[in-house]
């Protein structure tokens, strides 16, 4: 009795699995779909950060941040709560958060993209910005940024001629290092950081002390997710040798954590071509 139902439910399986099959495969092209994020163009401040807007909403491009980032208080539409989580930022500041997600966002750069973001009162939102687009969302696409223009482009355009550098980068827990050679030094694994703009490079102090010939330049401030600024030193030198370009001016600060290049390197360039797939940036005078 038990292997005459047996069989006769192997004679249904093929039938079943085929429905289970069409099923899946559906729901896969739905979800697929929904992750490709559309073609992004925006305009943003060329003495600011890199940002992305829409529906008046303003995000940081941040690749510093290794998830994207919502300022709100309350719950935004069509998300749902999935666990909690501590966010450390670049002050070593340690902040509660939620991690939420969507199958379809229905706001700003999210929309109609499958989404799981992180969570923060309002509180600690800072520069304006409702959001921080982390390398989660940016691994999505290809991207040109024009510091010439003040404009950012998703699935960057083709670019006919050579780049006057190219730095190659892994990733690390989903942030991006590179190796950089400073006037004959070897500098590995510096954490390429768009979200900091208080010099090109911010150095440990033993790294930093290998820097012959900068000189102390002012006293600045560096600020990370939560908003609250620590003080820190800038130092200068007229000229550098990175990575066989030669540079003027290169600015550097010192740091009790880890080793940054900043966007203030890359807007010595006219633009860069931010290839994700490749893990290659190739920068344009």
């Amino acid at each position: 009795m038990i292997y005459v139902r047996l069989f006769n439910q192997m004679k249904k399986i093929p039938v079943i699995s085929f429905l289970l099959i069409v099923l899946i495969s559906s729901l896969t092209l739905v979800i697929i779909t929904r992750q490709r994020t559309a073609p992004i163009v925006s305009s943003f401040c060329k003495e600011g950060y890199v940002s992305l807007s829409e529906d008046g909403m303003n995000f940081l491009f941040d690749t510093g941040a290794n998830m994207t980032i919502f300022y709100a208080d309350t719950m935004p539409e069509s998300f749902y709560y999935l666990n909690s989580l501590v966010v450390k930022d670049i002050s070593g500041n340690q902040i509660p958060a939620k991690r939420i997600f969507s199958f379809y966002p229905t706001f700003g750069l999210m929309r109609g993209n499958l989404r799981t973001v992180c969570l923060l009162p309002r509180k600690y939102q800072w520069g304006g910005y409702n959001g921080i687009i982390g390398t989660d969302f940016i691994d999505n696409c290809n991207w040109l940024i024009d510091f010439k223009k003040g404009k950012v482009y998703s699935d960057s355009l083709s670019v006919e001629k050579k780049a006057d550098l190219s730095i190659h980068y892994e990733k690390d827990n989903g942030l991006y290092c590179a190796d950089f050679e400073i006037d004959g030094i070897k500098c590995t694994r510096i954490l390429i950081d768009t979200g900091y703009d208080r010099s090109d490079f911010m150095f440990r102090i033993p790294e930093l002390n290998q820097m012959h010939g900068i000189r102390f330049c002012k006293e600045d401030s560096c600020y990370g997710v939560a908003g609250n600024g620590y003080p820190i030193k800038i130092y200068q030198k007229p000229y550098g040798n990175i990575n066989g370009k030669r540079f003027a001016n290169v600015t550097y600060a010192a740091s009790d954590s880890r080793n940054i290049v900043g966007i203030l390197f890359f807007k010595r360039f006219s633009f860069i071509v931010w290839n994700t797939k490749e893990q290659v940036i190739e920068c344009f005078l």
